[in-house]
């Protein structure tokens, strides 16, 4: 989690009436967590992303690699075409040919047999652990979240208690 911001503002800042309440000031804190970085690999004939990011100690990010889209798929090949050294999918060549999507959960990536990629549907999961026999995945690895040592608890200075849950941005005051 990263400190967003952290400031004093007069009670009047509430509400503009200065009414908000008999304290003087009020403390806000604001912390967010952020997507990770990803970085894109290409995996091995039917090897999962699971596999595919566990030699530098990364762990796989489903939702990115389930957004790797673009219209007609061209996030998805500008994506292969780097990893595999330039060779795009051979079934993209807007506007006739497009990537398609698939249900297969372990979308998106590359087929062996044929050169074609393939996107994940919108209903679709891009399971991590999955692997097809035929096809090179395409997957986004990141560094895994950070440990807490200690339980997820935010003390402010006037001495107010709280407990984070779940990522996202909070404000408290």
């Amino acid at each position: 989690m990263h400190l967003v911001s952290s400031q004093d503002t007069p009670d009047s800042s509430m509400d503009g009436s200065g009414s908000c309440s008999d304290a003087e000031e009020i403390s806000a804190l604001q912390l967010s967590s952020q997507q990770a970085m990803c970085e894109w690999r290409l995996g091995t004939l039917g090897q999962s992303c699971t596999s595919t990011c566990l030699p530098d100690s990364k762990i796989c990010d489903p939702a990115q690699q389930k957004a790797l889209r673009g219209v007609d798929g061209v996030d998805l090949n500008t994506r292969v075409t780097a990893l595999q050294g330039g060779t795009e999918c051979t079934n993209y060549d807007p506007p006739t040919k497009v990537i398609n999507e698939t249900t297969n959960h372990w979308a998106p990536y590359v087929s062996n047999i044929n050169g074609q990629c393939r996107m994940a549907a919108s209903g679709a999961n891009s399971a991590c652990g999955q692997n097809g026999n035929n096809v090179k995945r395409v997957c986004c690895c990141v560094d895994p979240p950070a440990q807490v040592d200690n339980d997820p608890h935010v003390h402010t200075l006037k001495g107010a208690h709280y407990t984070l849950l779940r990522s996202g941005n909070f404000l408290a005051w």
